[in-house]
């Protein structure tokens, strides 16, 4: 789902699309589409297809080079695909669209009489129509009401109902939160693989603590796993725990660790029986050993997330970024791609600060399957991870947040980064203004930091850490002493 950063502006907005067409840029100011008469109000990036809403609730679908599976809501002979051009989807009159959310090669909307509608691609019943049929036309979700928050993922889907989290579509890896799911004919039980889910259910499998009608807020979805935002501002993760993205937190709550699932039936809310998953049956390497983790109970993320309030939340293919209320940015997961922006390659396996912006207030964030973005609230984008497609603005890609210098003359309003884009939404800057020093430009007044530092529980925490991180360093470099040491005291009576 795009993140924004709310603007009382109503200067021309520029929509500008990194990645698309083998890494190529676009920009498509407002005036010159056929949005020039219409704000734009929110937008969402696929795999391959861009969604855009006007104030008034229309909608308008942009192919970025394919529309097979009908994604941009209309069926064409494929020339209309390759004119990367706003298009305005045909919907009733009473339905005015409130928000989107655009998964791979599949598109949601919800609108503003509670109503959710999808269309696209559909063979793991991801748009919730109780079937696994590509859609080329907006249909709605009739099990869905009440909607205020919906998000796409690659093949699984979901939404906040009167408060209550819904999910739907592929099964596997336990990312919906339960099991007992229609299962196709080619479902491998291990992991529950190929399973799906093919209308909306609630989750209700949540931690004791919390109960069975807790309130979310926010819910982003990753390749195989569940991200969910309590309204208290707690951030509950549930699916695959692969390279770090669930291996920390509540160890207590009931998992399936290494294992398949029974034949037998199990209801929703309680875990069904397992059986040990042997190596070797073509679904696990020996590398995969203890980075292969189900976890079906919504788990309780730990650290200092579980210490401070989290205001928004962003899921990548395997890596998570969590901005908490005082506007600190946070990341954990798979950081291979750099897409962590801590500056190495490596596995995060708890919520860790990136210090790069540690001095900018964030305000909104998305992440991509192998990069991630940040928008701080002067309305810079930095971005950072694999530059792969070109999806970073940057021509290469970088381990730490950088800013995205094309937009310096522009306040970034929204973004949303998807597998293979980055979409923003900008308004230039007036040509009288010169752009804000970037906080790298800026030498910090430390003491702006004296009273957080004293009084957050989130900078307790930082600090606790670093200071183990202190101790453990000057330790490993007392080791390394007495190993040399006792080499020489053995080394040298030879050399006499």
């Amino acid at each position: 789902m795009a993140d924004d950063v709310k603007s009382p502006s109503k200067r021309s907005r520029v929509l500008t699309i990194f990645g698309c067409v083998h890494g190529s840029q676009l920009e498509f100011k407002q005036e010159d589409t056929c949005l020039k008469d219409e704000p734009i109000k929110t937008m969402s990036s696929g795999s391959d297809h861009m969604v855009v809403v006007g104030k008034s609730g229309r909608m308008y679908t942009m192919s970025l080079g394919a529309n097979q599976y009908g994604q941009c809501g209309f069926q064409d002979d494929g020339a209309a695909a390759m004119k990367m051009e706003p298009r305005l989807v045909s919907l009733p009159d009473d339905v005015k669209v409130l928000d989107v959310a655009c998964g791979e090669q599949y598109t949601l909307f919800s609108t503003v009489d509670g109503r959710a509608f999808s269309f696209g691609r559909n063979d793991f019943g991801q748009l919730g129509l109780n079937h696994t049929n590509s859609v080329h036309v907006p249909t709605q979700v009739s099990a869905l009401h009440g909607v205020s928050y919906i998000a796409a993922g690659s093949t699984h889907s979901a939404a906040i109902a009167d408060g209550r989290l819904y999910t739907w579509g592929d099964a596997s890896y336990g990312k919906l939160s339960y099991l007992d799911t229609h299962k196709r004919p080619s479902t491998v039980n291990a992991f529950n693989v190929g399973a799906c889910q093919l209308e909306p259910r609630a989750v209700i499998n949540w931690p004791r603590d919390f109960g069975e009608d807790m309130r979310v807020k926010a819910v982003s979805l990753g390749m195989h796993f569940t991200a969910a935002l309590s309204v208290d501002g707690f951030v509950l993760l549930f699916g695959r725990c692969y390279r770090g993205i669930l291996s920390q937190g509540n160890s207590s709550l009931p998992t399936s660790s290494l294992s398949s699932i029974s034949s037998s039936s199990s209801s929703s809310s309680s875990l069904p029986e397992i059986s040990e998953l042997k190596i070797g049956d073509g679904l696990l390497s020996q590398d995969d050993v203890g980075e292969m983790e189900m976890v079906v109970r919504p788990r309780l993320v730990s650290g200092t997330l579980s210490e401070a309030p989290v205001r928004r939340i962003s899921a990548g293919r395997n890596h998570m970024l969590a901005v908490t209320k005082s506007g600190s940015l946070y990341c954990w997961g798979d950081g291979f791609s750099g897409q962590l922006g801590v500056g190495q390659l490596r596995i995060q396996h708890e919520p860790y600060e990136i210090k790069k912006l540690r001095r900018n207030k964030i305000k909104a964030i998305s992440s991509g399957h192998i990069h991630s973005a940040a928008i701080t609230s002067e309305g810079e984008l930095y971005t950072w991870g694999s530059d792969l497609n070109g999806t970073l603005g940057h021509k290469s890609s970088v381990l730490i947040p950088v800013v995205v210098k094309l937009l310096q003359n522009h306040k970034v309003i929204k973004v949303s980064c998807s597998k293979k884009l980055t979409v923003v939404l900008s308004e230039p800057l007036p040509e009288s203004s010169e752009p804000a020093p970037r906080a790298e430009d800026v030498q910090p007044d430390l003491t702006q930091f004296s009273d957080m530092d004293n009084n957050s529980s989130e900078s307790r925490y930082r600090r606790r850490q670093e200071l183990k991180s202190f101790f453990e360093n000057r330790l490993v470099i007392v080791s390394v002493m007495v190993a040399v040491f006792a080499i020489l005291m053995l080394v040298l009576p030879y050399l006499q």
